[in-house]
Order: C-alpha cells, then structure tokens, then sequence
C-alpha cells in the first residue's frame, strides 16, 4: 500500500512537472529574444501569458508587453498592426498601444503596458449610471476618431477589404447548406433561413467603407478606475462597414450599444443598428461552419452562441 501511494505520488509530480515547464521554457526562451535584441534593456520579473492563437505574449515588470507570433505566417499580422499605430497615433485620442521595441527582423516587437482590466458585464454592473454614460462617451469618441479617418491615410498598407457581398453572401449560404442542414433540427435551420433573408436585404444598402478594428469586444476594452484607459489587438484590421465594429459590443446589450450610436459621429444611415445585430447573430453561423473545417472554436460553442443569439435573446428568427 504505502508502495502504491509512493509510485503515485511520483507521477503526479512528473506530471506537474510536464504540465508546468512547457510555459517556463517558453519564457525562458523569449526573455533571451528580448535580452539578445534589446541588451540594454533590464527587468526584475517577467510574465508569460498563454493567451490567444495568433501570439506569446510576454510582460516585463507590468511595463512592458512584448508580443510574438506562433507562426512565421502571423508575423504580417504584427508587422501591419506595428505600421497601422504609427497612422492611428496621430488621429486617436483615447490610448492605444505604441510599439518602442521592434526588432530589426520585425519578428516581435514590444509597446508600454496600458494599466487595466478587460471590460466585462460584471463591471458595468457596479457602476453607477455617470460611470456607465463615460464609457459609452469613451467608446464612441474612438469609434468616431478611427471610422472618420481617411482611407488615404492608408493606402501604403496591406489592409484587407471586407465588405458584405453577394460573394460572401452566397458562400454563408453555401456552407450552412453543407455543414449545418445535417446536424441541426429543421426549426433551427428555418430560424437561420430567416436570418439568410434578412442578411441579404443588406446587400441593397449603399455603405461608405471606412477602417474598422474589427474586434472591438469587452477583452480589448481596457477599463482602469471605472474609465476607459485604452484599446488594444490591432493586429486584424478590414476596409469594411463601420457597423461591424459595433457587433462585438452587443455582447453588453442593445441598450449599451444604442447609447454609443447616439453620441457616434462617424458614417450614419437607417439600417446601420440592423446590420450590426445581424453581423452579431451571424458570428454563431461562422463559428459552427469554422469549427467544423478545423479552424479555431468548437462546434459546442458556437452552438451555443447560436441558441443564445437566436433564441434566448432574440424573437425576430420566431
């Protein structure tokens, strides 16, 4: 027995141990990036943070956050946000990251830490009512800033176009068609029928395309003493409809993101607040389909995005 429980008791602690020092040895090795790189930089305490598909992420004496892409592929996505900032530096006021520390091969680069937490419901929730209308006024200045910019500012950058298409259009149709009809109920696939139709209205609207940051959700809303201290993760901008970068906030509600539509003072019309919550719904068709070609997600959680968007918090699929 006491034989058994020795033996036991090792390899759980073999097991820690490889559990544990895949991250340590991570670590260890993008410090030295940093140290070979940067000499003259000096730091007490290094952090790694597994975070996300697309970078390591590492934060030096809550400084310093360097970020370095998994793959030699996602290095366009690091060098294009690195370039994008140096543009937005001059137009935004509220903060966003500014690289200081980008080395020669471009490979990785590092910005000044912005002090904050993640915007979450929770937080909203313990805020009184002046505290929630600076958000709002927050997050609509920037939305304002950035979709009033100039494309020309831009035309030296690689930034992908995303407008909705009838080319895009017909390939969500086509792909529900193929992976969805045979693993949901008909009534499922009659609501998200009904979604195809209404999406396909949109093509109708005439939207003046502006840069979006395409990713505008709680996670990437830094809020430090209940104000909005800064915007991170530019690295996957679009050409596209400013409508889109209002999707990600209706994970707080239509009320929050009407408040913020109220005071946005960027590119207007009748359909824009329709087309937002039909890009939002649209997210649980895209996740269900990606997962399913063996992109990032599972089919579990954007099957519950979808039964949460189309039904929990949504009649018009009725």
């Amino acid at each position: 027995m006491i034989k058994y429980y020795l033996t036991h008791f090792t390899i759980l602690a073999i097991f820690s141990i490889i559990v544990i020092m895949p991250d340590e040895i991570q670590l260890s090795n993008l410090l030295q990036k940093i140290s070979d790189e940067f000499p003259d930089l000096k730091w007490q305490k290094g952090i790694y943070v597994d975070s996300g598909k697309v970078n390591h992420i590492v934060i030096l004496d809550s400084s310093l956050i360097f970020r370095f892409p998994r793959k030699k592929e996602y290095e366009e996505f690091l060098n294009l946000e690195i370039d994008l900032l140096n543009v937005l530096d001059k137009h935004i006021s509220l903060r966003i990251p500014h690289y200081t520390h980008i080395a020669k091969d471009r490979s990785f680069g590092g910005y000044t830490f912005i002090q904050g937490e993640p915007l979450s419901m929770e937080m909203l929730d313990n805020m009184d009512n002046s505290e929630q209308e600076k958000i709002t006024d927050s997050i609509s200045i920037f939305l304002s800033e950035l979709h009033n910019i100039s494309l020309d500012n831009f035309s030296h950058l690689n930034i992908r176009k995303d407008m909705w298409n009838n080319t895009n259009f017909l390939s969500l149709e086509n792909q529900v068609f193929e992976y969805l009809h045979p693993r949901l109920s008909k009534e499922e696939i009659s609501r998200i029928e009904k979604h195809l139709e209404k999406s396909k209205t949109l093509l109708q609207d005439k939207v003046n395309p502006v840069l979006i940051h395409q990713d505008i959700y709680g996670r990437n809303i830094l809020i430090n003493s209940n104000k909005v201290s800064g915007i991170i993760d530019f690295n996957q901008p679009s050409i596209a409809d400013p409508a889109q970068d209002f999707e990600g906030l209706m994970e707080f509600g239509e009320e929050f993101v009407g408040k913020i539509y109220e005071k946005y003072k960027g590119p207007k019309n009748d359909n824009f607040l329709l087309r937002t919550k039909l890009y939002f719904d649209r997210m649980a068709l895209w996740t269900m389909v990606g997962s399913l070609q063996g992109y990032t997600g599972t089919f579990e959680d954007g099957y519950q995005m979808f039964k949460d968007r189309f039904y929990k918090y949504n009649n018009n699929y009725n």
